[in-house]
């Protein structure tokens, strides 16, 4: 019989870990370590940050609000605008400049006879009867005039007898009325 040969120092005893045969592994000097990238290989960029693209889309969106209220803004000012001059000119209401006097013309046109009724100032009339065309002419001092101007067609030969009437403020025409048989101006004005 044989019997196994004597034990090293080396050899561990029965029940005892056994140590590991090879020491763990190093890179080679030089290489990277675990998790690392190897070498020769480009490093990846950090990460950059999108707080500056997110600011600069966040202020875009506000100028572009804005161009569009300020273009809102300006479209209802300028309706707003014309309407009120049409309003007025409906109404014959007009401005002018501030003068010491202001010439005030009503004209009427059309043919045959006709009665004619115009203000001088606020509330007094005159009337008279009249061939038409007509022309009055006067000036007024005052910085504000309400002015009306009408005719009726009294031509009884004329049965569709057409009548104009215009007024005019310092030779700009202000008001123009046309109808058969009557007609009325009516003109505001504030200087």
């Amino acid at each position: 019989m044989s019997y196994p040969p004597p034990s090293s120092p080396e050899q561990p005893q029965y029940g005892a870990p056994i140590p590991p045969s090879f020491p763990p592994q190093q890179p080679p000097p030089g290489q990277p370590g675990y998790g690392q990238p190897a070498y020769g290989q480009p490093v990846p960029p950090p990460k950059k940050s999108k707080a500056g693209m997110i600011i600069g889309i966040i202020a875009g969106v506000l100028l572009l609000v804005c161009a569009l209220c300020a273009g809102g803004f300006y479209f209802l000012y300028d309706t707003a605008s014309d309407k009120v001059d049409e309003i007025q000119s409906s109404l014959g209401v007009t401005t002018g400049d501030k003068a010491d006097s202001h010439t005030i013309t009503y004209q009427v046109g059309g043919t045959g006879a006709a009665r004619v009724t115009w203000s001088k100032s606020s509330g007094s009339t005159e009337s008279e009867d009249a061939q038409l065309p007509w022309t009055k002419e006067f000036v007024i001092t005052d910085d504000s005039f309400g002015g009306v101007l009408s005719v009726i067609g009294r031509d009884s030969s004329l049965d569709d007898q057409q009548v104009t009437c215009k007024v005019f403020i310092d030779g700009k025409e202000k008001s123009s009325r046309s109808g058969t048989k009557s007609a009325m101006c009516t003109v505001i004005f504030v200087s």
